[in-house]
């Protein structure tokens, strides 16, 4: 099967054994998760496992992305798995219990997180609950990552959490094992690692943010020829 670039970018984000944030804007965190199930049901056997926690998952929106790459609009929409959720109870049930039952039945590519903050910001749960749940919840998926070696991605628009609520920004910072950016441009996406690395399926290899240093330009001097010392005379 011939591999597109992007294919080969986004598969950064199918490395199993991995908690991994990634960062931006609510409706481009769900955009962009859209791209990454896609790499995932072309490049990887078994399921994606969808935790929407905000009616994040648009099914048509997957369909387009499957026509425009010339394949069926239903291609692999039954391996691609939607559980929603609406109360933060519901959320810590299927984060810490259903997803491991769900990843016992058979093999999984990937699951997707998303939004991974909005149900434990709720005004139903106080702010001692919200930072345990948060804090259960990522040492809790961290583990799961490892024992069925799978990737899973957590979707934030951290920004905003950092004003909003500090303490479960901080903890989910620190609570993972890689942390990147999305953003769209122009008429694809770009992800950065807080390491500096930059995937973008334009560039043709991983880059980090210093090949965007420009080179400091060679100065020529031009030296007066070196004049000898007379000998002495004897």
């Amino acid at each position: 099967m011939l591999r597109r670039p992007r294919d080969v970018v986004w598969s950064t984000f199918l490395e199993p054994d991995r908690l991994t944030l990634v960062s931006a804007k609510g409706r481009h965190l769900a955009q962009f998760f859209q791209e990454i199930a896609y790499t995932a049901l072309r490049e990887r056997p078994g399921n994606v496992l969808w935790c929407d926690g905000d009616h994040s998952f648009n099914p048509y929106d997957q369909a387009e992305l499957q026509m425009t790459r010339g394949h069926a609009a239903d291609d692999g929409a039954d391996r691609l798995l939607v559980k929603r959720c609406m109360t933060p109870f519901q959320w810590d049930t299927v984060l810490t219990r259903h997803l491991d039952l769900k990843l016992g039945e058979g093999e999984t590519g990937l699951v997707v997180v998303n939004p991974f903050d909005r149900l434990w910001s709720h005004e139903e749960i106080q702010d001692w609950e919200q930072e345990d749940y948060t804090r259960f919840s990522l040492a809790h998926l961290a583990k799961t990552a490892r024992r069925f070696h799978v990737p899973i991605l957590l979707g934030v628009d951290m920004p905003r959490w950092w004003k909003s609520h500090p303490a479960l920004a901080q903890a989910t910072h620190d609570g993972v094992d890689a942390r990147w950016v999305a953003q769209p441009v122009a008429d694809r996406w770009r992800a950065t690692s807080d390491a500096g690395v930059i995937l973008d399926p334009s560039l043709r290899r991983r880059v980090t943010l210093l090949d965007f240093v420009p080179e400091e330009p060679e100065l020529v001097v031009s030296l007066p020829p070196r004049r000898l010392p007379k000998p002495l005379a004897a």
